[in-house]
């Protein structure tokens, strides 16, 4: 285990210069790490090791225990911590494909709040801090949004985007209801159509708590309450003890 840092500004638009290559033959610049010419020590403790497997869940275990409970609100809002960690972990969120870096759009390295249309929070899209947020709002639950580190899933979008109205980004209710619906404990990971865009998929289970939320309080709902409160359209994904209303 070792000590996570964070870029100072020249380290962090270094790092960003790279990103904006999108994708590359060269290797990720992790000389900016460990450089007090490019990065600073954390003012709180994190503790991060090698990742083993391809997991963004594990990503998003290992840095909610590598520090305290108290630490993790100060973190989640450094935003030069996050692109010093997509940085550290580049070979999982950075993945080489026929030979290339593939880095994709800057929101999944760095973090973009302060620009773009109506300075929308894209900090869920990051792929580090999307695991981590997952993570310690819905603990194991979140397996089933999550996929490997360099994935943002369509799950992930739909329920972290959703941070009005019906707050999705923070009902552990919501999503241990879709875990129920499609988490494969066998395979450890999400059952085809978790992700679909039709019936009994991410979009209808999003509009239809939209619906449910007319006449139902969803957020202080129990997840075998909201199962039994599904339209048809899940009855073939719902666990057997949710199909009796």
């Amino acid at each position: 285990m070792t000590k996570a840092r964070r870029f100072n500004q020249t380290g962090l638009e270094l790092f960003r210069g790279y990103v904006a290559l999108h994708r590359t033959e060269k290797e990720p610049p992790k000389d900016l790490l460990w450089d007090d010419a490019t990065s600073e020590a954390l003012p709180v403790a994190l503790e991060i090791g090698e990742l083993a497997a391809d997991s963004k869940y594990d990503l998003g275990v290992m840095i909610v225990t590598g520090t305290s409970d108290e630490n993790l609100p100060s973190l989640l809002s450094d935003d030069n911590l996050w692109p010093w960690l997509s940085l550290n972990f580049s070979d999982k969120t950075m993945p080489l494909r026929k030979g290339m870096r593939f880095i994709g759009h800057q929101q999944r390295h760095i973090i973009t709040n302060a620009t773009g249309w109506a300075k929308y929070d894209h900090g869920h899209r990051h792929l580090v801090r999307g695991a981590v947020q997952s993570v310690l709002y819905f603990d194991e639950y979140a397996r089933v949004l999550l996929g490997s580190v360099s994935e943002h899933t369509k799950m992930e979008e739909n329920i972290l985007s959703r941070k009005s109205i019906y707050p999705l980004a923070y009902m552990k209710n919501a999503v241990e209801a879709y875990y129920a619906l499609f988490y494969d404990s066998t395979t450890n990971k999400a059952r085809k159509g978790a992700a679909g865009m039709g019936a009994g998929g991410i979009i209808d289970f999003v509009r239809s708590l939209s619906q449910l939320d007319v006449n139902y309080d969803i957020a202080s709902l129990s997840s075998q309450r909201l199962l039994q409160l599904l339209p048809s359209s899940f009855a073939e994904h719902k666990p057997a003890a949710s199909k009796a209303s």
